[in-house]
């Protein structure tokens, strides 16, 4: 998955790193070293601040998104109502 994502541009350094701090081998400690010294040497770049990436997305995008994510809303809807009124009875 993480040269997938590599490969896809997707992949997120600092993400890695927490998910790597969370598991208590010597691989991952290594791991999260390795890809520290990647980053000083200016191999695996540093991800973009939250605005500077928001900056490079087209509105439009943004609109498409929003209206896949309230279809999906909507579909789940009735699904999660159901759920919650059985887990509040």
């Amino acid at each position: 998955a993480t040269a997938r994502a590599m490969q896809d541009g997707r992949f997120d350094p600092e993400q890695t790193k927490l998910l790597l701090q969370r598991m208590p081998s010597m691989a991952a400690g290594v791991m999260e070293d390795a890809l520290e010294a990647l980053q000083q040497a200016g191999w695996i770049a540093r991800p973009q601040p939250p605005a500077e990436r928001l900056r490079a997305v087209q509105p439009q995008d943004i609109a498409v998104e929003a209206q896949a994510l309230l279809r999906r809303a909507r579909q789940m809807e009735p699904q999660v109502t159901d759920m919650l009124q059985r887990i509040a009875a």
